[in-house]
């Protein structure tokens, strides 16, 4: 590791902060899709009547041995669901809360275990219309 240019944030900050500018780029390496990425979840949101909700919200904490990974709030689409890739085997453990229009909220885990590294599909349904 080098760094080309360092400056500090003031007179008595500890903090510093290095850039390192090159034309190489990160190294090029292949990519097989089936090794690359793992199961996916796909959330239905359904009002009383079983009818999708297209104004939906949805956070997800993805749960891993050594990391968390928080996203960014994700809205359903226009038939009402949210599909999400994961990452192959570190993620084990998902959290999600769930928003309707109204503000009521639903929450829950999804856990990957065990080998069991299947698509996943869950239904979110909020009462009333």
């Amino acid at each position: 590791m080098s760094a080309d240019y360092v400056t500090m944030f003031g007179h008595s900050s500890a903090y510093v902060f290095a850039v390192t500018i090159t034309d190489e780029g990160p190294e090029r390496r292949s990519r097989d899709e089936k090794n690359d990425t793992g199961p996916s979840v796909t959330f239905h949101f359904l009002n009383g009547a079983s009818d999708p909700l297209t104004a939906a919200t949805l956070k997800i904490e993805a749960q891993a041995d050594d990391f968390v990974i928080r996203f960014a709030e994700l809205h359903s689409d226009r038939h009402g669901r949210i599909e999400l890739p994961l990452p192959q085997a570190p993620v084990n453990v998902i959290g999600y809360t769930a928003r309707n229009a109204s503000g009521a909220t639903r929450s829950g885990t999804i856990e990957f275990g065990g080998g069991n590294r299947e698509a996943r599909e869950e239904s979110i349904v909020f009462d009333g219309k």
